[in-house]
């Protein structure tokens, strides 16, 4: 269906707003805490349900790592407007793995993280097609040890990288 082109800078204006990408992080982020605490509460319950379980802690993980790409697409979007242009994102713009990449942008943005938090968006950029799809995108990942073991581990400070990281980066975005 075309659009006018009123309904083109509609959309331009609101795209290019950060915060409607910050209300995003912050929804994806809520969301993450909620099933991420509901998967912690399963994992030590006697008689758990394996599939409420496993649900909510790949949810969980991909609206954390969704949560994360947001807050960085905000940042960008307040640096370079231009993303946005006639009714359309352009997502090469946000980087590699079609707009989705984690790790880049938030050392772009911060400059440098810790290695706590290195290890947490590492295994958010693996959720975010761990969320999407039944299998990765490259067969390689399910035979990389290092990789599906950063997967598996769950700490308890998590949920605390999340927050500070997405504050943080929110911070960044030009005024």
């Amino acid at each position: 269906m075309p659009i006018t082109d009123t309904q083109s800078d509609d959309f331009d204006r609101y795209a290019r707003n950060p915060e409607t990408w910050v209300l995003a992080a912050r929804r994806s982020l809520a969301v993450a805490r909620l099933l991420m605490n509901r998967s912690a509460q399963l994992r030590v319950s006697a008689n758990r349900d394996f599939f409420e379980y496993s649900g909510c802690y790949y949810a969980g993980y991909f609206h954390a790592g969704v949560a994360i790409e947001n807050a960085a697409k905000a940042v960008h979007i307040s640096h370079d407007p231009t993303i946005v242009s006639k009714g359309k994102l352009d997502v090469k713009k946000f980087g590699n793995r079609s707009g989705h990449a984690l790790i880049e942008p938030v050392q772009s943005i911060l400059g440098s993280i810790t290695e706590d938090e290195r290890r947490v968006v590492t295994k958010l950029e693996e959720f975010v097609w761990a969320g999407r799809y039944t299998v990765p995108t490259k067969a390689d990942v399910l035979y990389d040890e290092k990789r599906m073991d950063n997967l598996r581990l769950s700490t308890p400070d998590e949920l605390n990288i999340l927050q500070s990281l997405v504050d943080r980066i929110v911070s960044k975005i030009e005024k």
